[in-house]
């Protein structure tokens, strides 16, 4: 990674503790106060990271009857399938060592900031009733769609736009913090460059 990356990396970093102390709690009560979860276009939309995660599925397990046929189109889909695989993986072991509070309260009555007052880490003691940080939607749709930007950069605009739209479905059906968003961000950005960086190194770029 250049050091533009690593800029992007520190900058993002910086905003997590930023949001944490300023801006987390009050966006998340405003969310909640003003019922933005009752908008039926947020649920609609709250399955764009779902659709990723399979798509990423079958780009694995098709990558061989492709590869004979469509070598640029499949050397496209495997490296963004393993961006999404890689970044879930990544996820979900930072879930565990940050272990953050939820904002509200989904299953086996866990804890959280709107039902019990609670906000916070729970440092290496992550399990699904405390793993808010940083956000699998996010670190998802980011590990892809970052990752396509570098095969199709002048669609990159368009990339992005998917990115915020899951970002802003989130923020409205109250599911994560900003900062574990940012979180996300973070990890998707990560993993798209050292994917990307390892596919073309090893393969080239078809």
């Amino acid at each position: 990674m250049n050091m533009g990356n690593y800029i992007f990396i520190l900058s993002g970093i910086f905003l997590i503790i930023f949001c944490y102390f300023y801006i987390d709690i009050p966006l998340a009560w405003y969310s909640y106060q003003h019922h933005l979860r009752s908008l039926k276009i947020f649920h609609a939309l709250v399955f764009i990271h779902q659709i990723c995660m399979w798509a990423s599925a079958i780009g694995i397990l098709s990558y061989a009857y492709l590869s004979k046929k469509y070598r640029k189109f499949s050397f496209v889909i495997i490296t963004t399938s393993l961006s999404v695989a890689a970044a879930q993986l990544v996820n979900e072991v930072l879930k565990i060592i940050f272990g953050r509070y939820w904002i509200s309260t989904y299953l086996n009555h866990n804890k959280s900031l709107i039902h019990d007052g609670i906000y916070g880490f729970n440092f290496f003691r992550g399990t699904l009733e405390n793993s808010s940080f940083p956000s699998g939607n996010i670190a998802l749709i980011s590990a892809a769609m970052l990752c396509l930007c570098k095969f199709f950069p002048h669609r990159k605009l368009w990339f992005l736009l998917v990115i915020f739209i899951d970002a802003v479905t989130i923020y409205g059906l109250n599911y994560h913090f900003i900062s574990d968003m940012v979180g996300g961000l973070i990890v998707g950005f990560c993993i798209a460059n050292i994917i990307y960086s390892l596919m073309v190194s090893s393969y080239g770029k078809k």
